[in-house]
């Protein structure tokens, strides 16, 4: 019963990690994006 719980949170707090970094890829992209269009812009 231990074992199974232990698996599961695991598996749960991975997938909150996964979102996590997904968010931040995408802010990353955003702040390349607006980067590029400044310098298009200039």
């Amino acid at each position: 019963m231990y074992l199974s719980h232990s698996c599961t949170s695991d598996r749960s707090h991975r997938h909150h990690r996964s979102r996590l970094h997904k968010m931040m890829i995408l802010k990353e992209l955003n702040k390349k994006k607006k980067e590029i269009l400044s310098k298009m812009k200039i």
